[in-house]
């Protein structure tokens, strides 16, 4: 009798761990809503309390997105969260590329395809490659992980199953990354754990030309755009295929984005100014116009530079703070040619200015 009891047990404790193991496994069976529960806010909904929430966004991006315009529905959530979001997404110590893997992992064991793919859009733009971001849904023993990508992929699952960073993990991390950063690791895991949470059992759907999850065999080079500008003084540069062209300001030749808002870069040609034309001084004047439309501008470095032709430039990094509120590092580079200022301007959130020295390095003027 006990024998066929514990029989029983067995086949019990069987069933029920391949049911849930089945429902709560990373695999496609997991339930995930297709339309909201609670459905974001369109503009003309938004109170005086949201529309002042949601500006800083809006003026940055040209739009709000679902997450932010379901979010807003309760205002004192959405402030108190921005303000920790902006810091994890924009003022931590982790290079944006190290996040970047740690979200994009943390999103795929939520099964969260709008997380994913708004961070595959903000992964490209700092770096990320297509494969890449396929190989993240494959873990940390996939090929091709340097042991610290590995380990980042790693604490991330550790995270994820047990609450909980090993001792193997942390020591591989701590070769790298000083206390902060460490502490970031745990935090920016944390806080898109809860933000894949909200997003799967809000409901929220992604925007049209949001990707979802990366298929088996669709992982490619991230392709490139040639600008040609006929002059004078003609150039040409090349910039990711996931950037869009955006409307031209006064003097611009060139803007264009990331599909998210950021990184974004626009290139200028005007005649120099007769006081304060040179190209020494361009980094003061380009500051005040960021003044325009930020706070705390900041000119942290300028130094000569070359293009690719070998022509002089001088390069300065500008450190400001868009609407008061999201931190920006801007690369400005002015060249003049045949009596004309020509500037580029990159903007990015968070400190790697890489994606955008990358676009540089393809500048070439005829």
């Amino acid at each position: 009798m006990r024998s066929r009891r514990s029989l029983f047990l067995i086949v019990l404790v069987l069933f029920v761990a391949v049911t849930f193991g089945i429902a709560y496994g990373q695999d496609s069976t997991r339930i995930r809503l297709k339309e909201p529960r609670i459905a974001p806010l369109g503009e003309q909904q938004w109170t005086e309390q949201q529309q002042k929430l949601l500006a800083p966004v809006k003026n940055q991006t040209g739009r709000v997105i679902n997450i932010f315009s379901t979010i807003v529905r309760n205002p004192l959530l959405y402030e108190r969260w921005m303000a920790f979001g902006i810091y994890i997404l924009a003022e931590q110590g982790l290079p944006p590329r190290d996040r970047e893997i740690l979200i994009l992992r943390i999103g795929w064991l939520c099964q969260s395809e709008y997380e994913f793919g708004q961070h595959t859009l903000v992964g490209k733009g700092v770096g990320l490659k297509d494969e890449e971001i396929f190989r993240i849904t494959k873990g940390p023993d996939d090929s091709g992980w340097s042991r610290i990508d590995a380990a980042l992929i790693r604490a991330t699952d550790e995270l994820h199953k047990d609450a909980f960073i090993t001792d193997a993990t942390w020591k591989t991390l701590s070769e790298r990354y000083n206390e902060k950063q460490l502490m970031d690791i745990i935090f920016t895991v944390g806080q898109y754990n809860l933000v894949s949470m909200a997003l799967n059992s809000l409901g929220v759907q992604r925007e049209p030309g949001v990707p979802g999850f990366p298929k088996e065999g669709a992982a490619a080079a991230q392709g490139k755009k040639q600008f040609a500008y006929a002059g004078p003084p003609a150039f040409v540069l090349e910039y990711p295929d996931s950037f869009e062209k955006d409307p031209l300001q006064p003097n611009e030749v060139l803007r264009a984005k990331a599909p998210g808002g950021v990184p974004v870069f626009e290139i200028l040609v005007f005649d120099p100014p007769k006081e304060g034309g040179k190209l020494e001084d361009h980094g003061k004047n380009y500051a005040k116009l960021l003044a325009t439309q930020g706070t705390e501008v900041k000119i942290l470095s300028q130094k000569p530079a070359k293009l690719k032709d070998g022509l002089l430039t001088q390069e300065f990094t500008i450190e400001w703070k868009y609407n008061g509120t999201f931190p920006i590092l801007s690369l400005v580079v002015a060249v003049m040619k045949e009596n004309k200022m020509v500037s580029f301007g990159g903007h990015v959130m968070g400190g790697d200015l890489t994606p955008m020295r990358e676009i540089v390095q393809t500048w070439e003027f005829k």
